[in-house]
């Protein structure tokens, strides 16, 4: 051990503290420093740019993909499956993006926005035979989320009446 640290533990065992303080303070110090720089970093990823509404507002719903099955009838239904596609919402009025995400594997999605008027624009690459872009306008309200469906043509062709 250094001088300077054996007297550190000497001084503390006479002042009746903690011999392993004085060898830690030091890293306290910068622990309670660095935990400072990491919880504004949070508090500035964490707040609220562009105004997304805090995450009371905005758009939720989910991406599907139907018919999902070829043999589909009025008396056997096949409901739409979920897909992956990627949302982006602008305002009615601009081009920029204010929120964008991906669904997940089940198709679901939730955008947060603050009240106003937005086109959800979609987009399916994966699982479809040619990419595809579908649009929706909406308005969100100044409470709550508006639930919407994306459905994507999967492919599937049902058979015709009489061929």
């Amino acid at each position: 051990m250094h001088q300077r640290t054996v007297q550190r533990l000497f001084r503390s065992l006479l002042q009746r503290r903690d011999p392993f303080d004085a060898m830690v303070r030091p890293s306290r110090m910068r622990m309670m420093f660095l935990s400072l720089v990491l919880l504004s970093a949070l508090a500035a990823c964490g707040g609220d740019p562009g105004g997304t509404g805090g995450g009371k507002t905005g758009i939720r719903g989910s991406a599907v993909a139907g018919p999902s099955c070829p043999l589909e009838s009025t008396a056997s239904p096949c409901r739409p499956t979920g897909v992956v596609a990627h949302l982006a919402v602008s305002r009615v009025s601009g081009s920029q993006v204010l929120a964008q995400t991906d669904s997940a594997a089940d198709g679901h999605f939730t955008l947060a926005v603050p009240p106003g008027r937005y086109v959800v624009t979609a987009t399916l690459t994966n699982g479809v035979p040619s990419p595809q872009t579908l649009h929706r306008s909406v308005t969100v309200a100044s409470q709550g989320f508006v639930d919407i469906t994306m459905t994507f043509d999967s492919g599937i062709r049902t058979p015709t009446a009489g061929g």
